[in-house]
């Protein structure tokens, strides 16, 4: 099982959430994807892609940190050209 981790969960959340994927039997870890935003016109909406990239590079440090060697983790979010990916 692979447990993706949403990019708006931080520090205690996050590794709470990371802790019960690996207690659970997870074998891996997926951060980020897309981040749940308002659009200007107060509807829901999401960011990805470039905008993400920073958001998207510390969960996937927060995520390892956590989740150590007990677990692969794989980094997604924060792509928007081959050079990023």
């Amino acid at each position: 099982v692979l447990v993706k981790v949403a990019p708006e969960l931080a520090g205690d959340a996050l590794a709470a959430v990371v802790d019960a994927a690996l207690e659970g039997g997870a074998v891996g870890l997926i951060a980020t994807n897309t981040l749940g935003t308002t659009a200007p016109t107060g509807e829901p909406a999401g960011l990805s892609g470039r905008p993400l990239r920073e958001v998207a590079l510390r969960r996937v440090a927060e995520v390892r940190g956590r989740a150590g060697g007990a677990a692969t983790v794989i980094g997604c979010g924060g792509v928007d050209d081959a050079a990023s990916a």
